[in-house]
């Protein structure tokens, strides 16, 4: 369940799909349908790092694709709203997930990797 980008979420979709990210095994996919439900959450985007992470950070620590996808929603969330990653939020872990995924980036993505490492390193 992914989703149009215009598409509203009710709270029961928002929840399932915030469900489906905790239960193995972690996925993009599954991320970025939560995340697309976050923001689209009747009628409202209610992204935070709180809710990136929940989508994002299982999947992200096997999956260098979608520790670059975190990143870009950690980027586009502080261009709506203001709010950087938040460096008490992540675990070592996970921090060494993101500098290995940004060897395997391209230029674009490569600075907004570097982006959220300088936040929360």
């Amino acid at each position: 369940m992914t989703g149009k980008p215009d598409q509203q979420y009710s709270e029961q979709a928002y929840r399932m799909l915030q469900a489906a990210c905790q239960k193995p095994p972690p996925s993009l996919a599954k991320a970025k349908a939560f995340i697309s439900a976050a923001k689209n959450y009747n009628g409202s985007d209610i992204r935070c790092s709180v809710v990136i992470l929940s989508a994002f950070a299982r999947a992200a620590l096997e999956d260098p694709a979608a520790a670059i996808e975190m990143c870009r929603e950690f980027q586009e969330m502080f261009q709506v709203s203001g709010e950087s990653p938040k460096r008490t939020l992540f675990s070592p872990e996970l921090v060494g997930a993101i500098q290995r995924a940004l060897s395997v980036t391209e230029h674009d993505d490569a600075e907004i990797v570097t982006w959220v490492l300088n936040h929360v390193c």
